[in-house]
């Protein structure tokens, strides 16, 4: 199930820190390259905002930290 935008959080009545807290999240980013730490929400402050979807602390590319989808456990069992 793809998570929820966050239009889709707030017409359900919740805000959206309350929403990435309750789930365990770090932030908000645009399944791109765009994020947001939960301390810092909204700092691009566009409509854009509102098809963010929450997102997890990662280390990018260039070894600083951002939002993005939730690395794979590599101690988890793989399938195969």
């Amino acid at each position: 199930m793809p998570d929820k935008t966050v239009r889709e959080i707030v017409t359900e009545g919740k805000t959206v820190p309350e929403y990435l807290e309750a789930n365990g999240y770090d932030g908000l980013w645009d399944g791109d390259e765009c994020g947001c730490f939960i301390r810092d929400l909204f700092p691009c402050d566009t409509r854009e905002c509102l098809d963010c979807i929450p997102g997890h602390a990662i280390t990018l590319p260039d070894g600083t930290r951002g939002i993005g989808k939730k690395p794979e456990d590599e101690h988890a069992p793989r399938e195969g």
